[in-house]
């Protein structure tokens, strides 16, 4: 019977083998149908891979664009700048020449009154027109300041004696 005890035991050494084989194969086998490896798993991920560079490019190129968008934006506001730097300078030379000129008129003006009194309220005088005007009447008024009002009337006198033709 030791023979049969052995064999008996082999038997069920042998089906305890067998079992924990059977186990772990069971176990690798739900290990590898959970690792995604069939071509349907596989064609959707390249599928999907696909997808999203083609999303990254369309946002690439409307970054791009936009980048160009702003980019001719910049220049076009940078030409504008230059151009109204341009134009600000030609006015400053243009308000710089009256300015100098009105300097120099209000300068002449003031020169023709000698009243130093009138002088100070001539120089109160912002406006260079109403500062001529009143130059005008200042120099009209001191050129005739020596005379009354009465006007001289046109010689119409004949002279005293009146002489003949001598021969």
């Amino acid at each position: 019977m030791s023979d049969e005890k052995t064999a008996e035991a082999k038997l069920i050494e042998a089906e305890a083998r067998l079992t924990e084989q059977q186990t772990k194969l069971d176990e690798l086998q739900r290990k590898l149908d959970a690792i995604p490896n069939n071509p349907e798993h596989f064609n959707q991920l390249k599928t999907e891979r696909d997808e999203a560079k083609k999303k990254l490019k369309e946002l690439e190129e409307a970054e791009a664009t936009k980048r160009g968008e702003f980019e001719q934006l910049a220049k076009e506001r940078a030409e504008q700048i230059e151009s109204l730097k341009a134009e600000k300078e030609k006015i400053e030379a243009i308000a710089g020449k009256w300015t100098s000129y009105e300097k120099a008129r209000r300068e002449t003006l003031l020169g023709k009154i000698t009243d130093e009194k009138k002088k100070k309220i001539a120089e109160q005088l912002t406006n260079l027109e109403t500062l001529e005007e009143f130059a005008e009447l200042e120099t009209t008024a001191s050129m005739g300041a020596g005379s009354s009002n009465h006007k001289a009337e046109p010689s119409t006198k004949k002279p005293i004696i009146e002489y003949k033709n001598m021969n």
